[in-house]
C-alpha cells in the first residue's frame, strides 16, 4: 500500500490524519506561549524596568544595599560607577547595577508618619 492510501483508509475510518494532528497540536502551543509571556517573562522585564529607574535616580547621600550584601552610602555618582562609603575612610568603588535596593531612612520615615499625625 503506498502512503495516501493508508491515509484515505484512516480519514475513512474517521481517524485523524498526521496533519490535523499537527493542527490541533500547534491550537495547543499557542495559548501556553501566551500563559508562559503573562507568568514569566513580562513580570521579569517589569522588574528590570523598575531597577533600571531605581538605578538611574541614585545620588550622593542615598542609603543602600548592594547585590552582594554590602551596606553603604552614597558619595559619588559617575556615569556607570558609583562610590559607597562603608566605614569612616573606607570608599568602595561598584557599577550601578550592583544596586538591589535604596535604603529608607528610619528616622525619616518615623518622622513622616508623625507629621501625618
Amino acid at each position: 500500500m503506498n502512503e495516501m492510501s493508508v491515509v484515505l483508509a484512516q480519514a475513512a475510518q474517521g481517524q485523524p490524519s498526521a496533519a490535523q494532528g499537527g493542527i490541533s497540536m500547534l491550537l495547543w502551543m499557542i495559548p501556553l506561549f501566551g500563559i508562559m509571556y503573562f507568568m514569566m517573562w513580562r513580570p521579569q522585564a517589569k522588574k528590570q524596568k523598575e531597577h533600571e529607574e531605581m538605578v538611574s535616580k541614585l545620588k550622593a547621600g542615598d542609603k543602600v544595599m548592594t547585590t552582594c550584601g554590602l551596606f553603604g552610602t552614597i558619595t559619588k555618582v559617575a556615569e556607570n560607577r558609583i562610590t559607597l562609603c562603608i566605614a569612616p575612610n573606607v570608599n568602595v568603588e561598584f557599577v550601578t547595577a550592583a544596586v538591589s535596593e535604596v535604603l529608607k531612612d528610619p528616622q525619616a520615615t518615623e518622622e513622616a508618619k508623625e507629621a501625618k499625625k
